[in-house]
């Protein structure tokens, strides 16, 4: 039986966690005022582009809770992550409140095709705020503030190998091309023929099993493109895995 995603998508949870904030948003005096926990996210950022579902999947390039966890993306299967004390967080949330962000609108001008488009959340007690642009045509306030975050340095920063994803493959047809990576899937087989059912593409994973699928896929050569997986008398393309980080009731 196939296991059933049962981990809520970082985009949807967040969505929902902002609209129930969103209350407060009517003027333009802010109380930098967030929920210190490590359910809470208060800043969350991540630049994306047009690309077919399966590479859309992906989490955030950055996240960071209000207890001070900060989890970074610096790759598609590298995640650092560290910890801000509350006086290094209020401070950075202020920074980015102080340069207007709860005054722009939330959607700027989008990318030239294929381009990038960044998106960046912050969410107080009493105030939530999503604005998005093409990363080659925003313009000051909003341009300064991605770029802060796409600097931000991490405090006390490690590697760390989630145990909570979602694992997408898709069946291939046929022989990979001359000069193709092939590996062999050393672990359940039936991970990947889960995660590559066409009525519903990806499957939950979560613990120990997690984090030997995020450690293979780490270790494997070159990008999803050029990798190919075996696993019995199958072969296994596009084969990636998306973090599932903690979010509000999950």
């Amino acid at each position: 039986m196939r296991k059933r995603i049962h981990f809520v998508s970082v985009t949807v949870a967040l969505v929902a966690a902002a609209a129930l904030i969103a209350t407060g948003c009517g003027g333009t005096s802010v109380n930098v005022d967030f929920t210190r926990s490590e359910r809470n996210p208060v800043i969350v950022y991540q630049r994306t582009q047009a690309l077919p579902p399966v590479y859309e999947a992906r989490g955030p390039d950055l996240i960071i809770y209000g207890n001070g966890t900060a989890f970074l993306m610096t790759g598609s299967t590298d995640i650092k992550r560290g910890s801000f004390s509350h006086e290094e967080l209020k401070k950075l949330v202020t920074s980015i409140v102080d340069q207007g962000f709860f005054e722009l609108r939330t959607k700027g001008e989008k990318p030239p095709l294929g381009g990038d488009t960044d998106s960046v959340t912050v969410i107080l007690k009493k105030k939530s705020r999503t604005v998005s642009a093409g990363a080659a045509t925003a313009t000051s306030p909003f341009k300064d503030i991605v770029e802060q975050l796409r600097n931000l340095k991490i405090p006390k920063e490690e590697e760390y190998i989630p145990d909570n994803l979602v694992l997408y493959a898709s069946v291939f047809q046929g022989e990979p091309p001359a000069g193709a990576t092939i590996l062999d899937w050393n672990l359940d087989p039936s991970l990947l023929q889960a995660a590559s059912q066409a009525e519903a593409p990806g499957t939950g994973v979560s613990g120990a099993q997690a984090q030997s699928v995020w450690s293979a896929l780490k270790q494997a050569p070159g990008s999803i493109d050029e990798v190919y997986w075996r696993a019995g008398d199958r072969i296994y393309a596009r084969v990636l895995a998306i973090p599932q980080f903690p979010m509000p009731g999950v």
